[in-house]
Order: structure tokens, then sequence, then C-alpha cells
């Protein structure tokens, strides 16, 4: 009897183990759907993401989406014809190109964002689109206003500028879409793109518990994510599943399993990978080590140190250009498009400060980082060979480690490339850097991460030689 009691609850405790470790996909919270009417209010919410319609980022009010799926700014649906105008911010009569429906602040909203602007207020302003991006207020900007709504089987809009618009000749197929909490949205997607529907709130349907349904939603997702990835690459995460399953769990420590887990997929993929490459054999690992590399998806996760510049932001501007928003001269395409800047007013130069982002779980091993970048004194007072003091890093927690100066022409990017070896810490900050230089801009795009080998030096003594020499 013993003997069997005793393989009964080994059974179980089997049984008991295989069912903590079930992952189901989280359902997303949903709120109701309201057909708009013109002249009502609503507020805009973004199907995929979970998130309102506001305004943030560097210029304050860049349309973007919410960070804790809470209602801020109210929008009223108005209709209008062809060559009706509408009245901007600053008293100009902006013309309709053809029929259809304006979205326009009901009453005051204050913005909070960089380049000096803290609350700062727009009333009753109309959200437009300029380039590959858009604004909340209508500032001398006589374009982009008149939006297409379509209604699709879900019950959802697709959201576009209207066809007729001659400033945007790839209109009819290009569609708004969120891109992720806090971030701009884009003006420019593809239909097929994720997070292209788009649902109209009335503020009597929006319950105070989505915004807390949301933020757990959001929180069970980035780690089911992560166990997808784990799956595709052979890594057990049998450990986390029992905080995926746990309804008492809290979202600090879904957060927490998420960045764990992450960091084991990167360690394992890595590692494999350290093992095959070679300083002419690189192997790309960006896309399990870095998020967001070529700032399609606005900022986030990239950090810019505070006040070391003045416009400190994700540019849609395309370089190097003609000066009229097209590729320059011998250009096929722009080097950089949706890339990151830090930028003062020429002849001052930048203080010192980072474009970075954190990695987990790299295992000891040699790296290189490829990026396009500009670097420039835009005064002309500082030759291109005299210009210094940015620089591609990384650092351990400890010390920092970067490459020799990097200089460019104004608006001009270079490719650049940067080895370096590394002790495998727990974290590493990577980016672009500025340190005592006489540049007042730099920015970057196309950021690119690649295993080659093992280390040939000792990352410490790589840091004392550099301290001191």
């Amino acid at each position: 009897m013993r003997k069997r009691l005793l393989s009964f609850v080994a059974v179980a405790a089997m049984t008991l183990t295989a069912m903590a470790q079930t992952w189901t996909a989280p359902a997303q919270p949903q709120l109701t759907s309201s057909d708009p009417e013109v002249g009502s209010a609503y507020f805009l919410l973004n199907v995929g993401c979970g998130q309102f319609v506001t305004g943030a980022n560097a210029w304050a009010t860049e349309i973007s989406l919410s960070t804790d799926g809470k209602p801020y700014m109210e929008l009223i649906y108005g209709s209008i014809s062809a060559d009706e105008t509408v009245t901007g911010t600053k008293g100009t009569e902006n013309k309709a190109l053809g029929d259809g429906f304006t979205l326009k602040l009901n009453g005051e909203f204050k913005f909070s964002g960089g380049n000096g602007r803290t609350d700062y207020a727009v009333a009753n302003s109309y959200l437009w689109r300029n380039d590959a991006n858009g604004f909340i207020d209508l500032n001398n900007q006589a374009k982009g206003f008149v939006f297409k709504f379509t209604k699709t089987e879900s019950g959802d809009y697709y959201w576009q500028v209207i066809a007729e618009d001659t400033n945007f000749p790839n209109a009819a197929t290009e569609y708004i879409a969120g891109v992720r909490a806090g971030s701009p949205v884009k003006f420019d997607a593809a239909q097929g793109d994720e997070n292209t529907l788009w649902r109209f709130v009335k503020g009597s349907d929006y319950s105070e518990d989505f915004a807390e349904q949301t933020a757990r939603y959001n929180a069970l997702k980035a780690l089911y994510d992560q166990h997808l990835a784990a799956a595709e690459n052979g890594v057990d995460d049998s450990q986390y599943a029992t905080v995926y399953n746990n309804a008492n769990a809290t979202i600090d420590e879904l957060n927490a399993a998420t960045t764990a887990l992450k960091a084991d997929i990167t360690r394992a993929v890595v590692l494999a990978k350290i093992a095959e490459s070679s300083e002419t054999n690189p192997i790309d690992i960006t896309s399990v080590t870095i998020e967001n590399p070529d700032f399609e998806k606005g900022q986030e996760p990239w950090t810019i140190t505070p006040g070391m510049g003045q416009n400190l932001q994700v540019q849609a501007t395309g370089y190097p250009n003609d000066g009229n928003g097209n590729p320059a001269a011998g250009y096929d395409d722009f080097v950089v498009k949706n890339w990151i800047e830090s930028w003062i007013p020429q002849p001052a130069s930048l203080k010192d400060g980072v474009i970075c982002q954190t990695v987990a779980g790299l295992p000891q091993g040699r790296y290189r980082i490829e990026c396009d970048v500009i670097a420039v004194q835009q005064s002309g007072q500082v030759e291109i060979g005299d210009q210094h003091g940015i620089f591609l890093f990384y650092n351990n927690g400890s010390y920092t480690i970067h490459s020799e100066s990097l200089s460019t022409g104004n608006g001009v990017p270079e490719h650049f490339s940067f080895d370096f070896d590394y002790a495998g810490t727990a974290t590493m900050t990577i980016g672009l850097m500025a340190e005592g230089t006489n540049c007042n801009w730099m920015g970057m795009d196309n950021f690119r991460l690649y295993a080659i080998g093992v280390c040939k030096d000792s990352p410490s003594w790589t840091a004392l030689v550099v301290k001191y020499n």
C-alpha cells in the first residue's frame, strides 16, 4: 500500500506541475464601440494597443497613445465638404481638399513634452497629418486634417487621410496605426499592419476598471510573448509559468518575470552564436538583444539624457536630402529616416549625455556595434576633422568603453562600427554618447549588434588601459 500511495502522490504531483505550466494567451479587455455621429464627442481608442489618442513626446502636441489605458482627450467628430475652411490656431483659413470628417479637441487640453513645453495648452484644435506623423493643432498647416473612416466587420474603423489630399499621393493606401503605449501613432501604415483598427468610445461607456485591466493585460501579454520566444529558441521557461498562471501575481512580479525570461533567452541564443562567429564571420544578434533598433516604433525603450540638448526625439525627416524632403542626388533612398537625435542650436555644443538602451543576459564575448550616425557642428566654425566627442559606447555598470570620435558632414550620416570585449555582467548599456564634444547635433539609425567570437582581451584590462592612458 505504501508503494502505491507514493506512486499516486508522484503522479499527482507531476499532473499538478503540468497544469501549472500551461500557457494560455491572455484575453484583452474591451470597451463598447460606438458608430460616430457628427457633432458628438468621443475618446478614440487604438484597439490593438488598448490605449487612447493623446498628445505627448518631444513637441507635446504630437498625436500619440496614452500609457495607462485612461482617456484624457475628447474629440468632436465633424463633417466637412470640399472647399470649406476651418480656422487654425493662428487664425489662418485652411481649405478642405475633399469631402470627409474632422477630429477637433472638445475644449482645452494641456500637454507636457520636451523642448520647454510643460503644461502647453491648446483648445478646440484640429488633428492633422504632417508627413509620416501628426499633430493636435492646426498651426498654419493647411493639409491632412480631413479624414476618412471605414467601418470593418468587427465594428471598429480604419482611419485615413482622404485620397483627394494632394499633399499625400499615397493616402488611399496609407492607414493611421498605433505603435505602442506612449509612442506617436504613424500615418503611413499598410492596411495589413498591426494596430490599424480604431474604436470610438463615448465617455459614458468608459469603465474605470479598463485602465487597471489593460495594465494587467499588457504585463501578461509581454510575458506570454517571451514564452513564445522561449519555445522558438528551445529555452526552458517552466519556472515562469507559475507566475504567469498566478491570478494574484502583481504587475511588478509579471514584469520582473518577463525581464528575467528575456535575459535567459538572450543568454542561450547569444552563447550559441558566439561559438559560431568571428571577426570575419559576424552573426547578427540584434533581434534577440536590441528593441526597436530602427526607431520605427518611436523612441521606446531608448532613453536620452535630459538637458543634453534642446531637441531630444525621434525624427521622421530623412537624411541626406535635397532640402525639399527628397533623397539627395546619388541616393536611391534616405540613409536615415525615423531616427533618434539630440540637437541644440549652433554654435553651442551638446552637453555630456547618451542615447542608449540597456540589455540584459549578454554572455561574455566579443561584440560589434554598427549604425548610421550624424555627428556635426553645423555652424561651420569647426572643420570636419576637428569635430570630436561623439562616440559609440557600452557601459557594464562599472566602467564605460567607447569608440574613436565620430565625425560627419551636416545632415550626411555615415556608417560606423565599434568592436569590443564584454565581461558578461548582468546588464549592459549601449548606444551613442557625447562627452566633451564640440558638436551641436548627434543622431543615429539602423542600430545593429553582432557576435564576433570570444574575447580577445580582458575587458577589465581594456578598461584600465582606457583609464590610465
